[in-house]
C-alpha cells in the first residue's frame, strides 16, 4: 500500500458511513469468520495435540488457552472503554483527541500487564506445587510456561486495545486479518513443534511469539490508518482518569459476569452431588454455543452505537431497534429448533440416559439463551453510550438475588431448577437493559409494548415446542413451523427497504450471471 493511501484512509471518518447498513453487515460477517475459523481449526488440531503431549501435558496445555483468553479481565475495562472513546471522538468529528486517547490507554495497559505478570511469575510456585499439584516430572516445563505466559500477559493487552483502536473504526475487516492467523496459531502452533519436542513450554512460547507477532502487525496498521496517531503521539495524564472511570465500571461487569454464567454447576456439585453436573454441563455448553452469533454482531454495534449516539441520536435508536429486529429473526428459529428436537438430539448424540436426564435443561437453557443473546444489544448500547455504570450496577443488584434464586431452586427441582433459574435471570436482565437503552433514549412506550408483544409471542411458541408429540411429525411440524415464521419475518417483520436491502446481493448475482 502506498503512503498516499494510507493517508487517504486516515481522514476523518464520516459517521453516517461508518454506521450504515452494509458496512455492519460486512463487519458482522469478518466477526463470525474470525470465530468459526480458529473453531474449526481447534476441533482438527485438539485429538491430535492430545494423542502426542498425554492427558497431563494437553490439559496443562487448555489452562494456558483459558489464561491468554482471560487475560483481558487484568485491563480493567480499558480495551472497550478505549474503543468507545475513540468512537464517540469520530462521532463529535474531535480528531485531534484520538491520539492522547489511544497512547494513554495503552500506556496504562501496559502497566496493568506488567504488574499482572509480575504476580504470576511470583505465584507459580505456589500455583504449580500446591494449588494444581503437577506431577513431578512436568513442574519444571509446567513453571517455565507460566513464566512465558506472564512475560506476554502486557504485550495481549495491548494488543486486544490496538485491535478496539480498528474496530472503533469499523475496520473488523483489518483486524480479523490479524486475528484469523492468530486464532489459528493458538491451536495449530502448539502442533508446529510437535516433531521437535513435545515439552510443555515450547507449545507456550509459541503462543506467546505470535501475540508479539499480532501486537505488531495490529500497530502497524493502528499507525496506518487511525488519524493522528503516528504524528501525535504522547498519552496524556488528564485522559486516563475518564478511560479508568468508565473501564472500572465495565470490569464489575465482566467480573460478575463468569460468576452468574458458572455459578450453577458449582451449586449443583454441592446441593446434589457432582455425580449429576454432567447433565447440566453438557447441554448448557451445547446451547450457550449460539451466543457466538450475538457476540459477533454486537462487537459491530458497540462502536457503532458509541458514534451515532454522539452525532445522531435518531440514528442510534434506529440501530438498537433494526440490530434487536435481526438478531431476534435469526435467533429465534434456532431456539425453538433446539426445543423441539433436545430429545432426539440427546439420544442421538450422547445415548438415552443423556436424553433422560437433560432434554428439559437443554430446551429451559435454549430459550434462556435466547433472551440472554437479544440481552446483548441494549448492554452493548449502554456501554457504547458511555453509562457502563448502569449495567454494571444492575448486574451488582442482580447477583446475590440470582444466587439465592438457583440456590432454592436446584434445591426444589434440581438441574432443572439451574435451567429454570438462568432463563429467569436472563429474561429479567433482558428486560431491564432493554428498559434502560430506551430510558437513555428518551424513546416511546409504543417500543416497550412492540419487544414486549414480541417475546411473549416467541415464549408461547417455545413453550409450545415442548408439548409432546410423536416423533415421526416432528420435523414436519418444524418445517412448517419454521416457514411459517419465515413468511411472517419477511413480510411484516422487515420494512420494505430492509427487504430490499436483503435481496440486493442477490439480484447482482442474478445480474452478473445472466451478463
Amino acid at each position: 500500500m502506498s503512503s498516499s493511501e494510507a493517508n487517504a484512509d486516515a481522514k476523518p471518518a464520516d459517521p453516517l458511513r461508518l454506521t450504515r447498513a452494509s458496512l455492519l453487515s460486512v463487519s458482522a460477517g469478518w466477526n463470525i469468520l474470525g470465530y468459526a475459523i480458529p473453531i474449526v481449526v481447534a476441533l482438527i488440531t485438539v485429538p491430535i495435540l492430545i494423542h502426542a503431549l498425554g492427558n497431563n501435558r494437553f490439559g496443562l496445555l487448555s489452562l494456558g488457552w483459558v489464561l491468554i483468553g482471560s487475560f483481558s479481565i487484568v485491563d480493567l475495562g480499558l480495551g472497550r472503554s478505549l474503543t468507545q472513546f475513540v468512537a464517540s471522538a469520530l462521532g463529535r468529528g474531535d480528531v485531534d483527541s484520538i491520539a492522547p486517547l489511544v497512547w494513554s490507554s495503552l500506556v496504562l495497559m501496559s502497566i496493568f500487564g506488567t504488574l499482572a505478570g509480575a504476580v504470576l511469575a511470583v505465584f507459580a510456585p505456589w500455583v504449580v506445587y500446591d494449588v494444581l499439584r503437577i506431577p513431578l516430572s512436568l513442574q519444571a516445563e509446567s513453571l517455565e510456561s507460566i513464566y512465558l505466559l506472564a512475560l506476554g500477559l502486557p504485550i495481549v493487552l495491548v494488543t486486544a486495545g490496538l485491535r478496539g483502536v480498528l474496530e472503533a473504526q469499523q475496520r473488523f475487516g483489518l483486524s480479523n486479518l490479524v486475528r484469523i492467523p492468530l486464532g489459528i496459531i493458538t491451536f495449530a502452533g502448539p502442533l508446529a513443534v510437535l516433531p521437535f519436542t513435545t515439552r510443555l513450554s515450547a507449545a507456550v512460547l509459541v503462543l506467546v511469539v505470535g501475540r508479539f507477532i499480532a501486537a505488531g502487525a495490529f500497530l502497524i496498521l493502528c499507525l496506518t490508518f487511525t488519524p493522528g496517531l503516528a504524528r501525535r503521539a504522547g498519552p496524556r495524564l488528564s485522559q486516563m482518569w475518564p478511560l479508568l472511570r468508565m473501564g472500572a465500571w465495565i470490569s464489575i461487569s465482566n467480573l460478575i459476569t463468569p460468576v452468574l454464567s458458572y455459578a450453577d454447576r458449582f451449586v449443583i456439585g454441592a446441593v446434589i452431588s457432582v455425580a449429576v453436573v454432567a447433565y447440566y454441563t453438557v447441554p448448557y455448553d451445547v446451547s450457550t454455543r449460539i451466543l457466538v452469533i450475538p457476540g459477533a454482531i454486537a462487537a459491530v454495534l458497540f462502536p457503532a452505537f458509541a458514534m451515532s449516539f454522539a452525532h445522531d441520536q435518531a440514528r442510534a435508536n434506529a440501530l438498537l431497534v433494526r440490530g434487536t429486529k435481526y438478531l431476534f429473526l435469526l435467533l429465534l428459529p434456532i431456539t425453538v429448533t433446539f426445543v423441539t428436537l433436545a430429545s432426539e438430539g440427546l439420544r442421538f448424540w450422547l445415548g438415552a440416559d443423556f436424553s433422560r436426564h437433560s432434554t428439559e435443561v437443554l430446551q429451559l437453557l435454549a430459550v434462556g439463551v435466547f433472551f440472554n443473546g437479544l440481552a446483548n444489544i441494549p448492554i452493548t448500547f449502554i456501554q457504547g453510550v458511555g453509562r457502563a455504570d448502569l449495567s454494571a450496577r444492575l448486574h451488582l443488584v442482580e447477583l446475590p438475588i440470582y444466587l439465592m434464586a438457583l440456590w432454592w431452586l436446584i434445591g426444589e427441582a434440581g438441574i432443572n431448577g439451574a435451567a429454570l433459574a438462568f432463563l429467569l435471570r436472563s429474561f429479567v436482565d433482558m428486560a431491564l437493559l432493554f428498559a434502560l437503552s430506551f430510558y437513555l433514549l428518551h424513546s416511546r412506550a409504543r417500543l416497550l409494548w412492540r419487544l414486549g408483544l414480541g417475546l411473549l409471542m416467541s415464549l408461547a411458541w417455545c413453550v409450545a415446542a415442548t408439548l409432546p408429540q410423536n416423533e415421526s411429525p416432528k420435523g414436519i411440524i418444524l418445517v412448517v413451523q419454521l416457514s411459517a415464521f419465515a413468511i411472517v419475518g419477511w413480510f411484516y417483520v422487515l420494512s420494505p427497504e430492509e427487504r430490499t436491502f436483503a435481496t440486493r446481493p442477490l439480484a447482482r448475482a442474478f445480474s452478473t450471471t445472466r451478463a
